[in-house]
């Protein structure tokens, strides 16, 4: 976009970032990489965009870069059906975690994986198309993604959600929630309370929409995520 610099990074053991065998995998290791990825950029000031467990480390990386001598201003931050307060496990990650369910599912062709998820994510049916499948399965298919998934799905529960949550009040950064509104994996309860817990944000909730609404809704998530970032 003209107006503002996009970056989109992989967080460690997804897309094509490295996917190595150790244990730190957890969302705090995630935001500490995520801070080193903006100070090695030089990105001191940012607006933070964070999709499910990415809302969550966005979060975790605004709260750390107030106590710590980050040198990162987070200028904005954008939760798109966000993780942040404590919740079940979704099924596919349990799915992981239980060593049975782990082994029936990789009997199975990552596209087929892929697609049963999908299509029980997604509201619109219509959208699990072979190309979106294609594209999940790919990076699901890389080497090192199996002990990758396994390690993020144990370590996916933070050992203080409820100490985050209990923050969300004095968050002082603009926030744009975006929601869907029949998302299974993260229930919309959660967009009105997080509306609710910071002071002065934005909630927009996409009807008809389930829990990839910057795919199911791509035009009009867009032009929602312009208008705020034009403004912070």
């Amino acid at each position: 976009c003209a107006h503002y610099s996009i970056i989109r990074m992989d967080l460690k053991g997804s897309g094509f970032s490295g996917k190595p065998k150790d244990s730190h995998y957890a969302p705090s290791d995630q935001a500490r990489l995520l801070a080193s990825f903006l100070r090695a950029l030089h990105l001191t000031h940012v607006v933070l965009v964070g999709h499910s467990l990415g809302g969550g480390i966005a979060l975790l990386t605004y709260f750390d870069s107030k106590v710590s001598n980050s040198g990162i201003d987070v200028k904005g931050l954008v939760l798109i059906d966000s993780a942040g307060y404590s919740q079940n496990v979704p099924f596919f990650v349990s799915t992981v975690r239980n060593p049975l369910t782990r082994f029936v599912s990789h009997l199975l062709r990552p596209y087929d994986r892929v697609r049963f998820v999908l299509e029980s994510i997604i509201k619109v049916k219509e959208q699990v198309t072979p190309e979106r499948i294609y594209r999940y399965a790919y990076f699901l298919d890389m080497p090192g993604s199996r002990y990758a998934l396994l390690q993020t799905a144990k370590q996916i529960r933070p050992h203080n959600a409820s100490e985050l949550a209990a923050q969300f009040s004095t968050l002082t950064a603009p926030t744009l929630i975006v929601w869907g509104s029949d998302d299974p994996v993260i229930l919309v309860e959660n967009a009105y309370r997080f509306n609710s817990d910071i002071p002065g944000s934005r909630l927009v909730v996409f009807p008809d929409t389930g829990h990839i609404p910057h795919e199911e809704r791509a035009r009009q998530t867009f032009t929602i995520l312009d208008e705020f970032l034009r403004s912070v």
